[in-house]
């Protein structure tokens, strides 16, 4: 249970509990700010002067889902930052189990393969496209992580990592275990 203080209980995350419960509920199209505000016993006031409008919802709403994705990836493969492939099938892992446990989270590795494509729509669209942040995120974190490694394979090897396992998230072709092992055997034949 969060403390009383916790930011996490705030007003805020609150409307975002209730906003992840009412799209997983496969309701993003009637969703109102008005809704969002009962659910998270606020006023609606506090729902627009926090958010703005359904889309600026939408858009905190997945903005949390990609910061709490990297986050736990960046966590797997920290404790393992002297192996650079169980690093990666750690992440991997971890990133396939995340996106078949939260639905919404899945929904944005899938963009445009959903029925709610307005919301996932908020990940790809812009100057800062969600795939483009999480691929970049990982550059750098092999930059830190794997100084050793040559640009030009960190570059080929994060970018594939990703792209790989979000292609299997949204499509799985084998379990997961499966893919993470075969991912860090790639990784392990591809570095130097």
């Amino acid at each position: 249970m969060c403390p009383r203080n916790d930011p996490r209980d705030g007003p805020r995350e609150r409307m975002l509990d209730a906003t992840s419960a009412i799209v997983e509920a496969g309701d993003w199209g009637a969703l109102r700010l008005a809704r969002v505000a009962r659910a998270a016993g606020v006023s609606r006031q506090t729902a627009y002067n926090e958010f703005g409008s359904k889309v600026g919802l939408g858009r905190a709403l997945v903005e949390r889902e990609v910061d709490a994705f990297l986050g736990g990836v960046q966590e797997r493969m920290e404790r393992h930052a002297d192996d650079v492939p169980e690093a990666v099938r750690a992440a991997v892992l971890f990133a396939l189990d995340e996106a078949e446990r939260r639905p919404l989270l899945k929904g944005i590795f899938g963009a445009g393969r959903s029925r709610d494509d307005e919301l996932i729509a908020l990940a790809t669209r812009g100057r800062d496209p969600m795939i483009a942040r999480v691929v970049a995120a990982f550059r750098g974190y092999a930059d830190t992580t794997w100084p050793a490694v040559p640009a030009d394979v960190k570059d080929l090897l994060v970018e594939t990592l990703m792209r790989v396992t979000v292609s299997h998230a949204v499509a799985p072709l084998h379990a997961p275990a499966e893919v993470a092992r075969n991912l860090a055997e790639l990784t392990r034949r591809l570095l130097p």
